[in-house]
Protein backbone atom coordinates (compact mmCIF):
# COMPACT_ATOMS: atom_id res chain seq x y z
CA UNK A 1 0.00 0.00 0.00
CA UNK A 2 1.28 3.35 -0.92
CA UNK A 3 2.19 5.74 1.86
CA UNK A 4 -0.57 8.02 0.25
CA UNK A 5 -3.10 5.13 0.80
CA UNK A 6 -2.10 4.43 4.15
CA UNK A 7 -2.83 7.92 5.53
CA UNK A 8 -6.40 7.79 4.45
CA UNK A 9 -6.91 4.59 5.80
CA UNK A 10 -5.25 5.52 8.85
CA UNK A 11 -7.87 8.52 9.14
CA UNK A 12 -10.63 6.76 8.34
CA UNK A 13 -10.32 4.13 10.41
CA UNK A 14 -9.66 6.69 13.27
CA UNK A 15 -12.46 9.07 12.60
CA UNK A 16 -14.65 6.66 12.58
CA UNK A 17 -13.68 5.27 16.56
CA UNK A 18 -13.91 8.88 18.20
CA UNK A 19 -17.41 9.50 15.86
CA UNK A 20 -19.19 9.33 18.90
CA UNK A 21 -17.14 11.60 21.31
CA UNK A 22 -16.84 14.08 18.20
CA UNK A 23 -20.73 14.84 18.09
CA UNK A 24 -20.14 15.65 21.87
CA UNK A 25 -17.84 18.73 21.27
CA UNK A 26 -18.61 22.24 21.96
CA UNK A 27 -17.68 24.69 19.43
CA UNK A 28 -19.36 27.53 20.28
CA UNK A 29 -16.55 29.63 20.65
CA UNK A 30 -15.74 29.70 17.00
CA UNK A 31 -19.67 31.20 16.57
CA UNK A 32 -17.51 34.45 15.49
CA UNK A 33 -15.48 33.14 12.85
CA UNK A 34 -18.59 31.48 11.27
CA UNK A 35 -20.38 34.73 11.70
CA UNK A 36 -17.32 36.30 9.65
CA UNK A 37 -16.94 33.64 6.94
CA UNK A 38 -21.15 33.60 6.03
CA UNK A 39 -20.65 37.37 5.92
CA UNK A 40 -18.15 37.01 2.89
CA UNK A 41 -20.30 34.22 1.39
CA UNK A 42 -23.81 36.02 -1.06
CA UNK A 43 -26.94 35.04 0.19
CA UNK A 44 -28.01 31.54 -0.08
CA UNK A 45 -24.80 31.07 -1.49
CA UNK A 46 -23.42 27.37 -1.82
CA UNK A 47 -20.89 25.87 0.96
CA UNK A 48 -18.64 22.57 0.83
CA UNK A 49 -17.64 21.71 4.31
CA UNK A 50 -14.83 19.01 4.04
CA UNK A 51 -14.66 17.13 6.97
CA UNK A 52 -17.81 17.58 7.86
CA UNK A 53 -17.77 14.97 10.96
CA UNK A 54 -20.91 14.78 13.12
CA UNK A 55 -22.80 17.99 11.41
CA UNK A 56 -22.80 19.85 14.61
CA UNK A 57 -22.31 22.47 14.38
CA UNK A 58 -21.27 23.56 11.28
CA UNK A 59 -24.14 21.95 9.14
CA UNK A 60 -26.70 23.02 11.24
CA UNK A 61 -25.26 26.74 11.65
CA UNK A 62 -25.04 26.62 7.84
CA UNK A 63 -28.07 25.91 6.88
CA UNK A 64 -30.49 28.02 9.40
CA UNK A 65 -28.51 30.65 7.78
CA UNK A 66 -29.94 30.22 4.49
CA UNK A 67 -26.28 28.54 2.83
CA UNK A 68 -26.68 25.56 0.39
CA UNK A 69 -24.66 22.95 2.36
CA UNK A 70 -22.68 19.93 0.93
CA UNK A 71 -20.69 18.11 3.74
CA UNK A 72 -18.23 15.21 3.36
CA UNK A 73 -16.25 13.20 5.47
CA UNK A 74 -13.94 10.24 5.24
CA UNK A 75 -15.49 8.61 8.07
CA UNK A 76 -18.67 6.59 7.38
CA UNK A 77 -19.98 6.33 11.08
CA UNK A 78 -18.88 10.61 11.10
CA UNK A 79 -21.76 10.80 7.94
CA UNK A 80 -24.47 8.08 9.80
CA UNK A 81 -24.66 10.48 12.62
CA UNK A 82 -24.17 13.77 10.74
CA UNK A 83 -27.34 12.80 8.63
CA UNK A 84 -29.43 11.65 11.54
CA UNK A 85 -27.91 15.07 13.33
CA UNK A 86 -28.92 17.49 10.22
CA UNK A 87 -31.34 15.31 8.06
CA UNK A 88 -31.76 18.16 5.74
CA UNK A 89 -28.23 18.52 5.10
CA UNK A 90 -26.94 16.70 2.09
CA UNK A 91 -23.47 14.89 2.96
CA UNK A 92 -21.67 12.24 1.23
CA UNK A 93 -18.89 9.91 2.26
CA UNK A 94 -15.06 10.81 0.70
CA UNK A 95 -11.77 11.35 1.06
CA UNK A 96 -10.80 15.27 0.77
CA UNK A 97 -8.24 13.75 -1.56
CA UNK A 98 -10.51 12.75 -3.89
CA UNK A 99 -12.90 15.63 -4.43
CA UNK A 100 -13.97 16.29 -7.90
CA UNK A 101 -16.75 18.46 -8.61
CA UNK A 102 -17.72 19.87 -11.60
CA UNK A 103 -19.85 22.31 -9.36
CA UNK A 104 -18.37 25.17 -8.02
CA UNK A 105 -18.98 26.69 -4.62
CA UNK A 106 -19.39 30.02 -2.93
CA UNK A 107 -17.12 28.68 0.08
CA UNK A 108 -14.66 26.49 1.14
CA UNK A 109 -15.21 25.23 4.82
CA UNK A 110 -12.57 22.61 6.84
CA UNK A 111 -12.43 22.84 10.61
CA UNK A 112 -9.12 21.29 11.49
CA UNK A 113 -9.69 18.27 8.84
CA UNK A 114 -6.86 19.57 6.13
CA UNK A 115 -4.60 19.97 9.25
CA UNK A 116 -4.24 16.72 9.18
CA UNK A 117 -2.68 16.14 5.85
CA UNK A 118 0.80 16.38 4.70
CA UNK A 119 1.98 19.61 2.83
CA UNK A 120 2.33 17.97 -0.31
CA UNK A 121 -1.69 16.61 0.04
CA UNK A 122 -2.81 20.41 1.80
CA UNK A 123 -2.06 21.83 -1.56
CA UNK A 124 -3.37 19.05 -3.76
CA UNK A 125 -6.60 19.04 -1.94
CA UNK A 126 -6.91 23.15 -2.01
CA UNK A 127 -6.52 23.38 -5.70
CA UNK A 128 -9.31 21.17 -6.28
Amino acid sequence: MDKKLNIISLNKKAWNNVAEKYDNANYSKLNPAIDFFCRELPERGSILDIGSGTGLPFAKLFLEKGFNYLGVDISSQMIKIARKNVPLAKFEEISMTELNYDKKFDGVFSHYAMLLLNPEMFKDVARR
